[in-house]
């Protein structure tokens, strides 16, 4: 089973940055100063209308928003993930 992740459509919460350690106090779109850093989104394996603070995948190219009401339609909702990427370098010889 592959995971997709989702880049965010809006901006992270103070308490979302600071649930995750994220550094700074402007409110990124989930990028931290570590560049191998990121807050990304996932499906929480739920469909309905989100709720008012809730993450949820939406767009033609589909990105995580956060609902700003109660919405009234159907969406995949998201629940954000911290992802660190590394690069590994191999040398055979």
């Amino acid at each position: 089973m592959t995971i997709k992740f989702y880049d965010l459509g809006d901006y992270l919460s103070l308490a979302e940055r600071e649930k995750f350690g994220l550094e700074g106090k402007q409110p990124l779109l989930g990028y931290d100063n570590n560049p191998g850093r990121k807050i990304r989104a996932v499906r929480a394996g739920e469909k309905r209308p989100p709720l008012k603070g809730e993450w949820y995948i939406s767009g033609a190219f589909p990105c995580a928003y956060k609902a700003l009401n109660d919405l009234t339609y159907d969406y995949e909702i998201a629940r954000l993930v911290l992802v660190e990427s590394r690069i590994v370098t191999t040398i055979l010889a």
